[in-house]
């Protein structure tokens, strides 16, 4: 009787867990394409602020984002992971995701390599996605989770690890804007600010199958008293 009643109650629960879950969808950074910079208060999509770098651990001192083609990021997700050094200070970027429901809440994330001592970034949300928008209050983010111990987006690049940073949940608008900058005053050569990309994923409202196990799971506890 008591395994009976073990089994449906993990039932009832793989019910509830089942319908909580969402998966996340990953936007890659790629420059010219998806990446918009600051550029004399209006967003430019051109590849004028990022130049391709094909080195280690130094970092070309030009104040531009340094596509990684080896070394720290070069296996990134898409293979493309933009970088700048701790004495650089590179522009303000923002990656666009546009067709969402404006009634669902969303949450996102954002895609680092961590390459040396730590990775560091700041970045914020908004709904504000027009073409001379400002950029918003930034938050800095440090050491994501490593997403290889969470089955996150596949393998893990040698030597590196990808992180993911989770960012803010948000809701009411159709449209938002992941602002990125690189963190002045990186405390030296072995912390660095690397964009992989970007992800979000809906949080789910409760579904009657969910309510419907906490339901069943209510009911069995109930009988066992």
């Amino acid at each position: 009787m008591k395994l009976t009643i073990k089994a449906q109650v993990l039932a009832a629960l793989a019910v509830c867990s089942m319908s909580a879950n969402a998966a996340i969808t990953y936007i890659d950074a790629a420059a010219g394409s998806n990446i918009e910079w600051l550029d004399a208060g209006t967003w430019n999509s051109d590849n004028t602020a990022f130049t391709s770098f094909n080195g280690g651990s130094a970092s070309a001192n030009d104040n531009k984002w340094d596509l990684r083609t080896s070394g720290p990021g070069a296996n990134a997700s898409g293979n493309t992971a933009y970088s700048a050094g701790h004495t650089e200070n590179g522009p303000s970027l923002r990656m666009i995701v546009s067709g969402l429901d404006a009634g669902t809440t969303y949450q996102f994330y954002l895609y680092s390599i961590r390459a040396g001592n730590s990775d560091i970034i700041q970045a914020t949300i908004s709904n504000d996605v027009s073409a001379t928008a400002a950029v918003p209050s930034l938050t800095t983010y440090q050491n994501g989770t490593d997403v290889l111990q969470n089955g996150d987006l596949g393998t893990e690049p040698s030597g590196d690890r990808r992180s993911r940073m989770t960012l803010a949940q948000v809701s009411g608008s159709t449209s938002y804007a992941v602002y990125i900058d690189d963190f002045n005053g990186d405390p030296g050569p072995g912390d660095r600010v690397t964009l992989d990309g970007i992800g979000f994923e809906a949080v789910p409202e409760p579904s009657s199958a969910a309510l419907l196990g906490l339901g069943g799971l209510a009911l069995i506890l109930r009988r066992r008293k």
